[in-house]
C-alpha cells in the first residue's frame, strides 16, 4: 500500500535483505469518503465494522466490492512471469479482506468477518491459510471478527 503505516512496516521486512520495496497504488485501504479522520463512534450505528455488507459504503466512500477491480488488477500481475514465487503484501484490514476474497474465491459474507490483527501474517498457499501470529501461535485458517 502507498500509506505510510503500511509502507514503514514494508521497509521493516525489506531493511537489510536487499530485497525492494514495491508500492502499489491498488493497495490502499477502501476509501471512507466523509468519514475520514473522524472517530468510528462519531460514524458508525455502533461497534464493530463501518460496513455492514460487501456492498455496504460510508458516503462519498467505497465498499469493499468498489474495490475489487483494482485489487483484481494486482492479483493479475501477481501472477504474472515476472513476479517471484513468494510475494510479502503488507496492506489494511478492509483491503486484505478483498484480497483474500478474491485470492480464495471466498463469498463475501465470510471474507468480510476475517479479522485482520497487526500481529498476524496470513500466508497463502494455494487454497491453504495459515495465519501466524506475533506470539508464536499458528493456526490453519483466519481469524474471525465476532
Amino acid at each position: 500500500s502507498p500509506l505510510g503505516r503500511a509502507v514503514t512496516s514494508a521497509g521493516i521486512y525489506t531493511a537489510g535483505t536487499g530485497l525492494q520495496l514495491h508500492i502499489r497504488d491498488a493497495l490502499a485501504e477502501l476509501a471512507c469518503g466523509t468519514w475520514e479522520n473522524r472517530e468510528r463512534n462519531e460514524v458508525t450505528r455502533g461497534p464493530g465494522a463501518i460496513r455492514y455488507s460487501w456492498f455496504d459504503k460510508p458516503p462519498g466512500g467505497e465498499s469493499y466490492g468498489d474495490a475489487e477491480d483494482r485489487v483484481a488488477s494486482f492479483i493479475r500481475e501477481l501472477h504474472s512471469d515476472s513476479v517471484p514465487d513468494r510475494v510479502l503484501v503488507v496492506g489494511h484490514a478492509g483491503i486484505n479482506r478483498v484480497l483474500l476474497r478474491l485470492l480464495l474465491d471466498l463469498a463475501p459474507e465470510s471474507a468480510q468477518l476475517i479479522s485482520c490483527p497487526h500481529n498476524v501474517i496470513y500466508v497463502v498457499h494455494g487454497a491453504e491459510v495459515t495465519a501466524r501470529s506475533t506470539t508464536g501461535v499458528d493456526q490453519t485458517g483466519f481469524y474471525f471478527e465476532e
